[in-house]
């Protein structure tokens, strides 16, 4: 079981720096604004969090 929970925290790790990597190209291509990717990235902890 524990294998399983490590695995599945790694996954989560991993699409959380693919979030934030997308977050942070859209926000250098002015695609989102400051405020947008603070928002949107605080979203990524509270899901974390929870």
């Amino acid at each position: 079981m524990s294998k399983e929970i490590d695995a599945i925290k790694l996954e989560l790790k991993s699409l959380c720096q693919e979030f934030t990597d997308v977050l942070n190209k859209m926000k250098d291509q002015n695609i989102i604004s400051e405020e947008e990717y603070n928002e949107y990235s605080s979203k990524k902890i509270e899901f974390l969090e929870n």
